[in-house]
């Protein structure tokens, strides 16, 4: 694992995959949007009156809602998987990049993902990471790859 700067030749066959989908974008916006319409009740309505339960349930409810809000704002932001003939690089959510080569990556294998997308989960000897491919574009070109090195073997989205 190499937490420098990856270099990737100029003739080397390079996929991107990248959360810069308007799928994020939108839901982060949806989620943005509840927190702000259940704080605009708490702060116009009389929910005191009403009791601490009620307080504390709306307001975990904000807190939760604007946490997932962000989680899909840093999706869309960072997450990216970089795929060349050498080698593999990965972002994190919050940026942080990790660079393996493919000797360093152990198996790779497909999860029934959510929206009718398959997530794909990497292993490498120290990492787990996913490729959604309902919340990530660039994905194909990607599973392409993992099939060519030898890590999926007749990917067929018809099971899940």
């Amino acid at each position: 694992m190499d937490t420098e700067a990856h270099t990737i030749k100029e003739d080397e066959n390079i996929v991107t995959c990248t959360g810069r989908t308007p799928g994020a974008l939108i839901i982060a916006g949806i989620l943005f949007a509840y927190g702000a319409l259940v704080l605009a009740i708490i702060l116009c309505t009389n929910v005191l009156s009403e009791g601490v339960v009620a307080l504390l349930i709306l307001l975990f409810g904000d807190i939760f809602m604007i946490g997932e809000g962000v989680w899909f704002v840093l999706y869309w932001k960072n997450k990216k998987i970089i795929m060349s003939d050498s080698q593999v690089v990965y972002y994190s959510l919050t940026g942080r990049m990790w660079t393996y080569s493919w000797s360093e990556v152990r198996s790779a294998r497909c999860i029934a993902g959510a929206r009718g997308g398959v997530t794909i989960q990497i292993r490498t000897a120290d990492r787990k990471f996913r490729m959604e491919s309902g919340l990530m574009k660039g994905c194909a070109g990607a599973e392409k790859m993992l099939e060519e090195k030898g890590f999926l073997k007749n990917l067929n989205r018809a099971e899940f």
